[in-house]
């Protein structure tokens, strides 16, 4: 039932800096931010609205907040396929 991944996000030290890298070394562009505590970034032909967020989390060391892997969005084709994904789960 899943089609692909639509979007990751991220928690990073400095998004500022985690973006630098994603567009200078991996193509993606920047789509919108909010000032410099979030980024959102669309890979080169991509039709998301964004593929990867990097959202800011300073040097904060515990969870909830702490550096790494935030959320996987999966795509489904259905509302109904998503809540047979949900029940699945």
């Amino acid at each position: 039932m899943i089609t692909r991944l639509n979007h990751a996000v991220l928690y990073v030290r400095d998004a500022r800096l985690a973006a630098e890298f994603y567009t200078s070394v991996l193509g993606f562009r920047v789509r919108a931010t909010l000032g410099e505590q979030a980024y959102f970034l669309q890979a080169e032909g991509s039709s998301n609205d964004h593929d990867l967020a990097l959202m800011q989390v300073g040097e904060r060391q515990a969870p909830p907040h702490s550096v790494g892997l935030y959320h996987l969005a999966w795509q489904v084709r259905t509302i109904e396929e998503l809540a047979q994904m949900r029940d699945r789960l």
